[in-house]
């Protein structure tokens, strides 16, 4: 089979992306609550898919399957156990370990109850078991780049696994669901790159982001007057922007502009979503209060209060393991993972 050198490019861009992710999750990670457990703010759909993409992503696909088209039905016996045993394991005993400080893994678990040989034999069990999925997935990725790409199956998964490896070492399982993130909003269909490339670490200013809801409602063009001195109606987000402001999910500044160049700021993110919520009938009521564990909560303006205390109630936002930075810029990769939990836990 003959591969276009465009397959190669794509191929070669995607890897390369993954390992920016990983290094810019480095850069992102400031406690090991962060690089281990993703500061143990990641919401119950992202641990779904997570644990899916591990114990039914490629090894399921491909080794599974085959395995049973050889054996015979009585594999699906054993996959079933494997299934039932996440979901009892996610239902009664997740939700008791989650906020258990210092505990990151099974071993940990077992040491708190049954101390150093509990915490040792453990450990000893879940390395073998973690290594024969981490195993099962490189021959995978590297079965899926011998197709792709004609090398042997043993270079593929080495360059697979070393890949795999330098960006979840660099930057933990931050940069595992800030991967996830950007590849779920492109899928969707929310956010789009430029010239192939998403630049996670580029801000998203605020005519992007109106854009991206816009993306999101059709493009539908509404017959509304606009009011802002600094949007001209020939530019490529005047459309995006006119259709916001008139379902008042966006607004301008106390001098009459909406600044659509200026980059948007984590606490404009999250008016902008909790207005958006509103306008699809979403319940935003949050009876809790939300944001005295934040050291910086402050700093918040008066404005955005409401919509932030909503915002981290309902897992769209999350803290930045020194705070809520309401007045940082958010990155685009920020971005895609508030849509995502936007999506996956208020859309639902």
């Amino acid at each position: 089979m003959t591969i276009h050198w465009l397959d190669y490019a794509i191929i070669i861009l995607y890897f390369f992306v993954v390992v920016y992710i990983g290094y810019w999750a480095m850069k992102k990670v400031t406690n090991f609550d962060d690089y281990a457990v993703a500061g143990r703010g990641l919401p119950m759909s992202i641990f779904f898919a997570a644990i899916a993409a591990t114990l039914c992503g490629g090894g399921a696909t491909i080794g599974r399957v085959s395995f049973m088209h050889t054996t015979g039905i009585v594999v699906f016996a054993g996959l079933i156990g494997v299934v039932i045993n996440q979901i009892f394991s996610g239902l009664y005993i997740a939700g008791r370990v989650h906020n258990i400080k210092n505990v990151y893994s099974v071993g940990d678990l077992f040491g708190l109850y049954y101390g150093r040989a509990g915490r040792l034999v453990s450990s000893i069990v879940c390395f073998f078991f973690c290594l024969g999925l981490y195993g099962v997935q490189i021959l995978a990725m590297g079965a899926i780049l011998q197709t792709a790409v004609g090398i042997d199956l043993i270079p593929a998964a080495l360059i697979s696994s070393v890949i795999t490896l330098a960006y979840t070492w660099s930057g933990g399982m931050l940069a595992v669901t800030m991967t996830d993130a950007v590849q779920y909003v492109t899928d969707k269909g929310m956010m789009q790159g430029n010239n192939g490339k998403f630049m996670p670490t580029d801000k998203l200013n605020r005519g992007q982001m109106a854009q991206v809801l816009f993306n999101l409602e059709g493009k539908q063009p509404v017959n509304y007057a606009m009011s802002f001195g600094d949007v001209n109606g020939s530019e490529w987000f005047a459309e995006a922007v006119r259709w916001a402001a008139s379902e008042k999910i966006v607004s301008g500044y106390d001098n009459g502009n909406f600044g659509p160049n200026d980059p948007i700021t984590r606490e404009q993110l999250a008016v902008i979503l909790f207005r958006y919520a509103q306008y699809k009938g979403m319940d935003t009521v949050t009876l809790e209060e939300n944001l005295t564990g934040f050291a910086d909560a402050d700093e918040i303006s008066g404005y955005a209060v409401s919509a932030l205390n909503w915002a981290v109630g309902a897992g769209v936002l999350k803290g930045t393991g020194t705070g809520l930075a309401p007045k940082a810029n958010a990155t685009r990769s920020e971005v895609a993972q508030m849509l995502m939990n936007f999506d996956q836990n208020v859309m639902k």
